[in-house]
């Protein structure tokens, strides 16, 4: 695997963040009706990240196969989807766009990334309850700022929207999101900085793991 799929997939993301360069709708979501744990919340967080995982690492195979083709090495990308990645008992529509420039000789690259995520019927597992996420209307507009160099990598944007909920314990509601985020990772110096702000749930996303950078060795 090449240095540039490894610093993607090695990118956990919990719900998190992307800059809106690539034109989302920006979401409204509402808090109502029961209220998630902590404990849950981050669940959800954890759990959804998958999505994003299943689609970069897609993105990212097919990009790599017209860069081997490509005669330069300073590649302009410029590529769209509208694709539908399983969960548990569920799937996510997935549709956005990528944009900006990958180097294939060195694999630094420095792109944009936005994407609209549509939940349907996704089942999230927890220590003492099953989750079921739903999310129509608003879905949820997750936009990426996303730079790799010989050095570091580097996330920074914004995650917003909503989805509804069901529980196995009978509560039932609608969680609003609206969390700016930003992380890096300094290869040579092996740190890792992380920060958030915003809500999830009505809850302050300072409480929550909604962000790792990984090295990629």
């Amino acid at each position: 695997m090449n240095r540039i799929s490894r610093a993607v997939t090695s990118i956990s993301l919990g719900l998190v963040v992307f800059l809106a360069a690539c034109g989302s709708d920006s979401p409204t979501g509402v808090n109502s009706g029961d209220q998630l744990t902590d404990e849950e919340i981050q669940s959800l967080l954890t759990a959804l990240s998958g999505v994003f995982e299943e689609t970069g690492g897609g993105l990212v195979a097919s990009r790599q196969a017209g860069l081997a083709a490509a005669p330069e090495a300073h590649i302009t990308v410029e590529e769209s989807f509208d694709v539908s990645v399983p969960c548990q008992s569920g799937s996510v529509a997935v549709d956005g766009s990528v944009d900006g420039w990958v180097d294939d000789e060195t694999f630094e690259a420095e792109l944009n990334m936005g994407f609209n995520w549509t939940f349907n019927a996704c089942l999230v597992p927890t220590e003492t309850v099953t989750i079921t996420v739903s999310g129509e209307d608003p879905s949820i507009a997750l936009d990426m700022d996303f730079l790799l160099t010989e050095e570091e990598i580097s996330l920074s944007g914004t995650l917003l929207g909503g989805f509804s909920f069901v529980t196995s314990d009978d509560r039932a509601g609608s969680c609003a999101i609206d969390i700016t985020s930003s992380a890096s990772y300094n290869g040579v110096t092996q740190t890792a900085t992380a920060s958030s702000s915003g809500t999830v749930c009505g809850v302050s996303a300072s409480r929550f793991q909604t962000f790792t950078v990984e090295g990629t060795t």
